[in-house]
């Protein structure tokens, strides 16, 4: 039988300590710090003075005074102005479906997407949708276009056009649209 023979050599001394078990046979080598003279001195006053500090994440809080807070604040309205508009004793039927509602479970719906300024807070765009169709409209807009063209004829090509429009609608145009529709 062939003896193996070690990869690293081990003196005998070694080798006996590691037999008994008082060494480990594959010392874990720990990193050692190079530190500096005037380093160290500052170590020895202050153990935490070279830690990083962590920094905190600033908060931005949305008020009714800058432009974002303005635009949450109008949508607020604007669905509920919506859904009250289509409401009848406290019940909204869906625009797309058969389901009717509270005004509560209700969500305002758009045909072009909120992310188009142009048509966002426009009455024509939007209609009372349960969260079912509404969830679904970002797949399917067609039972939506369906209903649109059912209930005005044309409106759908005068939406789409005025989606393509470039619109940046000013702060003094938001704070006007709140007013209207805070009632």
């Amino acid at each position: 039988m062939k003896q193996q023979t070690p990869i690293r050599k081990v003196s005998l001394k070694r080798q006996a300590a590691i037999d008994a078990g008082t060494i480990p046979k594959y010392p874990v080598r720990q990193a050692i710090k190079k530190v500096s003279a005037k380093r160290a001195a500052i170590l020895a006053e202050n153990p935490n003075a070279f830690r990083k500090v962590p920094t905190k994440i600033r908060e931005v809080k949305i008020t009714d005074t800058d432009r974002a807070g303005l635009i949450k604040k109008l949508d607020s309205l604007f669905s509920k102005y919506i859904r009250n508009k289509y409401a009848v004793n406290g019940m909204v039927k869906c625009f797309t479906c058969p389901t009717v509602l509270p005004i509560a479970r209700i969500q305002n719906g758009h045909f072009i997407s909120r992310a188009n300024m142009a048509t966002r807070w426009l009455e024509e765009n939007c209609r009372p949708q349960c969260p079912k169709c509404n969830g679904n409209h970002e797949v399917n807009t067609r039972p939506f276009e369906n209903a649109l063209i059912g209930e005005a004829y044309g409106s759908v090509e005068y939406l789409t056009d005025l989606s393509r429009r470039t619109t940046r609608i000013s702060t003094s145009e938001l704070i006007y649209l709140i007013e209207k529709y805070k009632t």
